[in-house]
């Protein structure tokens, strides 16, 4: 197993999600995946419509371990009783160039209360100031205002479109570190 640092915020704790979280996740074995984490899960999460995400971060954390540390985290609040509110994290390691791309969501509950920005901001710092990573891009709908003014506030600016059909139209961002 690879030990992957917890990462701190202000109100949060990026728990990194392990095979066995995601395996006992997708297997609907809630309880076996919040005793791992040390966390409590929704009951609506993960939303199935995001089953393929999570199969394929699997898939990744089984055919190389060693990049556990650049894959999900569960964002769970520090409070007595502690809840995962979202996740963040990055697609995998950085390439060749030293780029790594950006994912994070909170769940709708918790939005606009300043998360995915606490998130995002310990992210990018760990990436880059402890990683060495010299860019990190964001793909984002062009219909999700919100995560279009975080990314742009935290000086991110649209480096292209990735356009595979009309509904899955995404504006890339990047921030040169």
């Amino acid at each position: 197993m690879h030990e992957v640092p917890l990462l701190v915020t202000a109100r949060l704790d990026l728990v990194p999600l392990t095979q066995g979280m995601l395996s006992a996740l997708l297997l609907g074995d809630r309880a076996r995946a919040e005793s791992l984490g040390g966390f409590q899960i929704p009951p609506d999460w993960p939303p199935s419509e995001d089953t393929g995400f999570f199969l394929h971060g699997l898939q990744a954390l089984r055919d190389t371990p060693a990049s556990q540390q650049w894959h999900l985290r569960a964002l769970v609040l520090r409070e007595d009783v502690r809840m995962l509110i979202g996740h963040a994290g990055f697609h995998g390691p950085p390439d060749a160039q030293g780029e790594v791309e950006l994912t994070y969501e909170v769940l709708p509950t918790w939005r606009r209360h300043g998360f995915a920005r606490e998130s995002v901001q310990a992210l990018m710092a760990w990436a880059a100031h402890e990683q060495g990573a010299k860019r990190i891009a964001a793909s984002i709908a062009p219909d999700n205002a919100p995560s279009r003014r975080l990314v742009e506030q935290l000086g991110f600016r649209i480096s292209a479109t990735n356009t595979q059909s009309k509904a899955e139209e995404r504006w890339v961002f990047d921030l040169s570190r």
